[in-house]
């Protein structure tokens, strides 16, 4: 699924890598007066990665409903005890709820998906207090090419 790695190019500490394709959420409540244009923060260990705004893809989605189609690549340390961390928050400048408020949150253990190794998994996942995301995830060990 991915290409071998050298030694040099990842930091020995990192045991694989955790691939994510953010598809989109649902049920996110919309402001009253101004707009509404949701990003998503991924946090994994030290690690973050920060989605477009919902404005900012080629396809937006209708309010609550924002729509990411968005890859992005963590690297674990330890996959069977650290855990994923979703935050959606507003990415408007302007309006009631100002950029960077937090809509929902959720984690997500890597030791409760089905598998870890290779294996894409599409979940849903309930967002506290209100929403839910759509991502795909797989997780790969690196390889170690001199045993």
């Amino acid at each position: 699924m991915w290409p071998q790695l050298e030694d040099s190019f990842v930091p020995n500490r990192y045991k694989g890598i955790l691939a994510v394709f953010l598809k989109k959420a649902s049920g996110i409540s919309v402001p009253i007066f101004g707009p509404s244009d949701p990003m998503v923060t991924l946090k994994l260990g030290d690690q973050e990665a920060i989605s477009k705004r919902d404005s900012r893809t080629s396809l937006q989605g209708a309010a609550g409903e924002p729509l990411w189609n968005e890859a992005f690549e963590l690297n674990c340390v330890s996959p069977s005890k650290q855990e994923l961390e979703i935050i959606v928050q507003e990415g408007a400048r302007i309006g009631l709820r100002r950029r960077g408020t937090e809509i929902g949150r959720a984690t997500i253990p890597l030791s409760s998906l089905d598998s870890l190794n290779q294996k894409q998994q599409k979940l849903t996942v309930d967002l506290e207090p209100q929403g839910t995301v759509r991502l795909n995830v797989a997780y790969a060990d690196f390889v170690d090419q001199k045993s």
